[in-house]
């Protein structure tokens, strides 16, 4: 006797049973047939496994089947994020053993049901990852591709009346071994079921195409239906199909110019209505050129997240998202890693964005296994692949936006992708994009992750390394050069994007990029007192997880911007504008428009403080042209002390996207420097030793520890600090050498204390625990003999001694110290409002600015370094509120606090770089305490204030995936350091 062992329906790796053929299928608004959406309350019940309860098999499909003790599920959503099972999160290994195509027997198991009366095929998008659908009791058909459309015609089984849908959703298949795509496992019915009735001769299948020609002006359109005819109204163009060429407006990013398009069926029974769009894209030269003129990409990888809803995004989230690309200066976006949404591609087309569309297809767990049958290079997966490509282009592809075709992402390489490629390009003409490709034999642009600068300067100098093929080598320098994924916004960072935005506009090979990712993939949870946070991977207890790698984006969950994403909207900004010798130079980074819509103005400050402001009659600067005007006198000229002219280009009219007055780029110039004032000029203040040592309004230990200042208590002793919470581009490499070095674990040890002619020398030695290694340091204390003036300068030289050259860059240098918890509002002349770092600055402006201490910190999800404020020139951390500060001046008002003023005199090796004056950072815990939390409410609140004046801090890079920071942005750890600054109680 023999047991022959069949592979179950759902381990087949045949994608689809029963569904018609991909087309391009209507969506409800777009055709004048009659639809139905089946969205709603749906019947539901979940089990561990594929098997039903009590070996009932199929019969729940039954219509007579009795659900009443079945829950209910809204669809479309997630069942894991409605009570039953609990969301995953890997990155690349997958949640089961790799062995394709068989997947483990506790697979979670959807059951749905609901009853509707036809208002009349059916179409049906989308469960994860196989599904089966049953009407009325008949089986349909069954589909995988969980971002895929799949559509079943029905007529045979509706009935007038009441009828029953049935559908099965499992978890895990055959099919999820082509979906590892770096999010959330969200398991469930996650995009919209419609019921369509399409009339006898309804509309088959059409691609509308069209062309532009930049030289002429004229647009051409074409159309492949059978029988249908199109007609453009306001281009009074009628055709059956044949090419007509008609003068246009061109469709691009900046100018999203649509053309409302009727298709008529051939009896005339259906009529569908579309957007096109006039535009050409061409890689010829090895250069990206929309409509012919060189385009950069400045884009961002977009996953479908919600953060209440997962995967099942709602037009005002899709809204949302757009709208803050557009007012952002983001132009293009990655569907990563599948088709998005259809309506978030309508939004595209409307408001303007260039889309790179991806197929539904990652296999990166199979890296785990050394590639060892993969998907990519089997003829067993040919038909899911091909149908996953197929059924991509055809439901997209008549949107104008889509200027690439993506045959999926970090999957290797091999027969099938050069199948799906061969496929695309039989059928359209837009680029093929793959990054795994790295010969670049099926695509047409060269792409890669994660370079660094050097890296990408070699590519756009076309000097990359050398394939072995030359004849390959030769072909790939040819096509143009694309960073599909870089700058990973994962917490604090990335750093770094100025530089590639300077490589990307120097070399015309260089197309652009796409920044990883839009949005921070976290679920709300809340505490026992009601506070909210957000959590990530490893928080629902997976066996295996990649944690927080999740929480990599420009948008925190909430949508609410990072500081990334406003370096990355200045960065990317439309007009580089400079100021020099009197004349403001404008140069345009549009590819297509003049700035006429744009107005500018001027407004001079004069140590923070606004003396005066007007508008810019400029005439409008063409595309890509650049023009120098003279500045009037007036924004030139302020009454003395350090004095800047901000130039801000702001809409004149409000858009879809941001209202009137909205601003999209600016620059600040400083146009008169600080008046340099000696703080120590004047006589100081003599030093009274007794029990404890006095210096002017400060008041010392015996071992030299500042106690107090002009009735200011220290709650904790002035130290140096180097050490700062690892950000997560930290973690993932320098702050591995930062903990192997001790700098967590530093101790301080006073060595001496010298007292002369009015200044207190304090040396001590700072070494961390288990090492002998460490810094000599010096702290020298100066006060002026004016009782009314309570001012403590402090000078600071750290001196290394043992420290080897293996650590190369210090998180921060500077002091740390605590005072009362009743300091509420900072105000500071400096960089502001938000936090900066050497390497992500370019979004902060020199001004006045004022923030109570409980909104100094960036609400990062994981808890890390964030709050820094660089350039301080001076800051007030005061009892009173920040509203309160911002009414009164400097020197005036009933304020009481403690004042910093940096130290004018201190050199710094390169301003460009670390900027005028100090890093100041307030926070209610310690930079060690703010390191080991996992999640926000795990920050403590010690009771006292703590204080971080900093001379430097290291750059952010962009290790969590990615380069680490540029050499120019390490602080040598190697070399003497002495820095300044002035104490002053209020």
């Amino acid at each position: 006797m023999s047991t022959i062992f069949h592979p179950r329906e759902h381990e087949d790796p045949r994608p689809q049973r029963g569904a018609l053929p991909a087309i391009a299928s209507p969506a409800p608004h777009e055709t004048n047939a009659a639809s139905q959406s089946l969205n709603g309350t749906w019947r539901f019940r979940y089990t561990e496994t594929v098997e039903a309860p009590d070996g009932e098999g199929d019969a729940f499909a039954d219509p007579g089947y009795s659900d009443k003790k079945w829950a209910s599920m809204p669809v479309p959503a997630h069942w894991v994020l409605n009570g039953y099972g609990a969301p995953q999160y890997q990155n690349i290994k997958y949640p089961f053993p790799v062995d394709a195509p068989y997947v483990p027997d506790q697979n979670p198991t959807g059951w749905y049901r609901y009853s509707f009366t036809p208002k009349w095929d059916a179409h049906k998008e989308r469960g994860m990852s196989w599904y089966k659908v049953w009407v009325n009791g008949q089986f349909v058909g069954s589909s995988t591709g969980s971002r895929l459309p799949a559509e079943f015609d029905v007529t045979d089984v509706l009935k007038k009346g009441k009828n029953v849908i049935a559908v099965r959703v499992h978890q895990w298949s055959a099919a999820s071994y082509l979906e590892d795509q770096d999010e959330w496992w969200l398991p469930g019915i996650f995009r919209d079921v419609t019921l369509l009735h399409r009339p006898h001769g309804c509309v088959q299948d059409y691609f509308i195409r069209t062309e532009y020609d930049h030289k002429s002006g004229k647009g051409t359109v074409w159309h492949d239906s059978d029988g249908c005819v199109l007609s453009i109204p306001e281009l009074g163009i009628k055709t059956p199909g044949d090419k007509m060429t008609i003068d246009v407006e061109p469709w691009s990013a900046e100018s999203p110019k649509l053309y409302k398009a009727v298709l008529t069926s051939k009896n005339g029974s259906e009529e569908i209505t579309l957007k096109i769009g006039f535009r050409t894209v061409t890689t010829n030269g090895g250069v990206f050129r929309v409509n012919g003129r060189p385009v950069k990409l400045n884009g961002v990888n977009r996953h479908e997240f919600h953060p209440d809803l997962g995967r099942a995004v709602s037009q005002e989230s899709m809204e949302q998202d757009i709208k803050l690309m557009k007012a952002h200066n983001v132009n293009a976006v990655r569907t990563s890693h599948y088709p998005p949404n259809r309506a978030w591609l309508d939004l595209c087309d409307e408001y303007g964005l260039y889309v790179i569309d991806e197929c539904d297809y990652e296999t990166h767990g199979f890296s785990e296994v050394g590639w060892e049958n993969n998907p990519s290079d089997s003829e067993r997966w040919t038909p899911a692949l091909m149908s996953r490509v197929q059924r991509m282009w055809n439901r997209d592809k008549n949107h104008t936006c889509i200027v690439m075709w993506s045959l999926g992402n970090e999957a290797g390489i091999g027969i099938n992708q050069a199948r799906m490629s061969w496929w695309l390009k039989q059928r359209d003409d837009r680029p093929i994009h793959y990054e795994g490709d790295y010969e670049c034999k099926y695509v047409d642009v060269y792409s890669r992750m994660y370079s660094s600068h050097a890296d990408v300067a070699a590519a756009g100098k076309r000097e990359e390394e050398k394939l072995p093929d030359g004849k390959q080598d030769a072909h790939r320098r040819g096509l143009p050069f694309l960073l599909c994924e870089y700058g990973h916004a994962m917490g604090n960072g990335p750093g770094g994007l100025t530089e590639y935005q300077d490589l990307f506009q120097r070399y015309e090979r260089l197309m652009g990029g796409f920044i990883w990712e839009w949005i921070d993939h976290g679920f709300p949870r809340k505490t026992k007192d009601g506070e909210k946070y957000y959590v990530y991977g490893g928080d629902f207890g997976e066996e295996i997880t990649d944690g927080n790698f999740c929480i990599d984006g420009l948008l925190f969950p909430n949508r609410k911007p990072s500081p990334a994403l406003l370096e990355l909207k200045k960065v990317i900004e439309p007009l580089r504008m400079t100021v020099q010798n009197g004349h403001l130079t404008i140069e345009s980074r549009y590819d297509f428009i003049d700035t006429s819509h744009l107005a500018l103005t001027w407004d001079l400050q004069a140590e923070g403080k606004s003396k005066g402001s007007g508008d810019l009659e400029v005439d409008p600067v063409a595309a890509r042209a650049r023009l120098t005007v003279p500045l009037p006198a007036e924004a030139l000229q302020g009454p003395g002390g350090e004095t800047y002219v901000t130039i801000t280009a702001a809409l004149k009219k409000g858009t879809k996207w941001a209202k009137k007055g909205h601003v999209v780029a600016w620059t600040q110039e400083r146009v008169a420097p600080a008046t340099q004032v000696d703080i120590l000029s004047g006589e100081l203040a003599a030093v009274e030793i007794g029990d404890n040592i006095k210096l002017g309004a400060a008041e010392f230990t015996a071992r030299g520890q500042l106690i107090s200042l002009g009735g200011i208590k220290f709650l904790s002793p002035l130290n140096v600090q180097l050490w700062r919470a690892p950000t997560d581009n930290d973690r993932n490499w320098l702050a591995k050498y930062w903990l192997q070095y001790g700098l967590d674990r530093l101790h301080e040890r006073v060595d001496g204390i010298d007292v002369r002619s009015g200044h207190i020398t304090v040396s001590t030695l700072v070494c961390p625990a288990a090492t002998n290694k460490g810094y000599r340091v010096t702290y020298t204390y100066a006060a002026p003999r004016d009782s009314k003036d309570k001012s403590l300068h402090i000078h600071v030289r750290l001196a290394p001694f043992g420290w080897l050259s293996g650590l190369w860059t210090l998180p921060r240098v500077g002091v740390e110290f605590a005072i009362d918890k009743s300091h509420k509002g900072v105000k500071w002349y400096g960089l502001g409002p938000g936090e900066a770092y050497p390497d992500s600055k370019a979004h902060v402006a020199v001004g006045d600015h004022a923030l109570d201490i409980d909104d100094w910190a960036t609400p990062y999800v994981r808890p890390q370094e964030n709050g820094n404020r660089m350039g301080v020139r001076r800051a007030l951390i005061s009892t009173s509120s920040a509203a309160a500060l911002t009414t009164e001046s400097w020197f005036g008002g009933n304020r009481g606090g403690l004042e910093v003023v940096s130290d004018p005199r201190q050199d710094k090796d390169d301003e460009e770089i670390w900027g005028t004056g100090c890093n100041l950072t307030v926070r209610r815990c310690t930079s060690k305490q703010l390191g080991s939390a996992t999640h926000t409410p795990d920050i403590p609140d010690d009771g006292k204030v703590w204080v971080n004046i900093d001379y430097k801090h290291s750059g952010l890079g962009s290790a969590s995936c990615g380069p680490g920071p540029q050499e120019k942005y390490y602080i040598k750890a190697d070399a003497p350091i002495t820095f300044g600054f002035t104490l002053r109680a209020v």
